[in-house]
């Protein structure tokens, strides 16, 4: 995904079905966290009130992670 600030990052996305339909390019997200053992880590939802512009680009992939 790729954050208002430019940055791309790898993480997990909840709240939908994994399917693909689910999730189209430049869906706006929310932050939330997930307890893991004795961690605490970011994960996002669907959330926001529209769709972001540009994504995160790579040579090797067609579609952007989401």
């Amino acid at each position: 995904m790729e954050l208002d600030e430019g940055r791309c990052l790898m993480t997990n996305i909840i709240g939908v079905p994994s399917n693909p339909e689910y999730l189209p390019l430049d869906m706006r997200l929310e932050v939330a966290f997930e307890e893991r053992g004795d961690m605490v880590l970011p994960v996002f939802r669907p959330g926001g009130d529209g769709r972001a512009e540009g994504g995160c680009q790579s040579s090797n992939r067609t579609r952007r992670p989401a």
